[in-house]
C-alpha cells in the first residue's frame, strides 16, 4: 500500500474518540485484506456515522473495534454475514 492511501485512510479515520482506529484499519489492509480497500475508501462511509454506529456497542478489545467497524462497512454496501 502506497504512502498516498495511508494518508487518505489516515484523514477519514481521525476523530477524538478512537484515535488509533486509524492504524488498526491500516494494519487490517495490510494483513492481505487489500479486497476491503475500496470499501474503506467508499464516499458512503462517514465517520461521524461510524461513531454514531458504535455508540451503543461494547468491545473490550482493539479487535472488537476494528470488528465492529468493518461490519458496519460491509452492511453500509450490502455486504452480510451470519454472526
Amino acid at each position: 500500500m502506497d504512502e498516498c492511501t495511508v494518508w487518505r485512510i489516515r484523514e477519514k479515520y481521525n476523530n477524538l474518540i478512537f484515535p488509533n482506529l486509524p492504524v488498526l484499519i491500516i494494519n487490517f489492509i495490510n494483513d492481505n485484506h487489500l479486497n476491503y480497500l475500496s470499501l474503506i475508501e467508499s464516499k458512503y462511509i462517514n465517520i461521524n456515522n461510524l461513531l454514531y454506529f458504535l455508540r451503543n456497542k461494547q468491545f473490550d478489545s482493539e479487535y472488537e473495534l476494528l470488528d465492529w467497524t468493518i461490519r458496519y462497512i460491509e452492511m453500509k454496501h450490502g455486504i452480510f454475514r451470519k454472526a
